[in-house]
């Protein structure tokens, strides 16, 4: 049974390299997607952080895991893959944050080959949770 606690030594570890990052949610309608669809990873993590945060990931090797994938959101809506094999043809977008409840808020995740503007609705929901905030917390997911 995997348990979201599993995550917290991960976390940590994330946090110790790279202090300046904002949040982290935990995209959880991952496991409810498709089951004809094959996934590489149990956990979908999205940071809200700089590009230097990302430069900083990427040359830690020692934080690549199989089995996440952790993204990190730039500029308030692209978000990028940490792990560079990972990283695909097509830009990835969030856009539309909803913040449902405290701890909790929707997305739509998008890819530039959609060929629709950012506020568009195409794409897909996402539901993500709050796994981690900083001191400073955000009023809301993507503000």
């Amino acid at each position: 049974m995997v348990v979201v606690e599993d995550l917290n030594p991960f976390i940590e570890d994330v946090l110790a390299c790279c202090p300046m990052i904002r949040s982290i949610w935990l995209v959880d309608d991952a496991a409810k997607e498709r089951l004809d669809i094959a996934r590489l990873y149990t956990w979908d993590l999205v940071a809200f952080a700089d590009p230097l945060t990302l430069h900083r990931l990427r040359k830690a090797p020692r934080l690549h895991r199989g089995d996440v994938r952790l993204r990190v959101l730039l500029d308030g809506h692209r978000l990028e893959s940490v792990w560079e094999s990972d990283a695909r043809v097509s830009a990835l977008f969030a856009s539309d944050w909803e913040q449902s409840k405290p701890g909790e808020g929707f997305y739509t995740e998008s890819s530039t080959s959609s060929g629709l503007p950012l506020g568009g609705r195409a794409g897909k929901r996402r539901r993500a949770v709050c796994l981690w905030h900083g001191i400073d917390p955000m009023k809301g997911p993507g503000s």
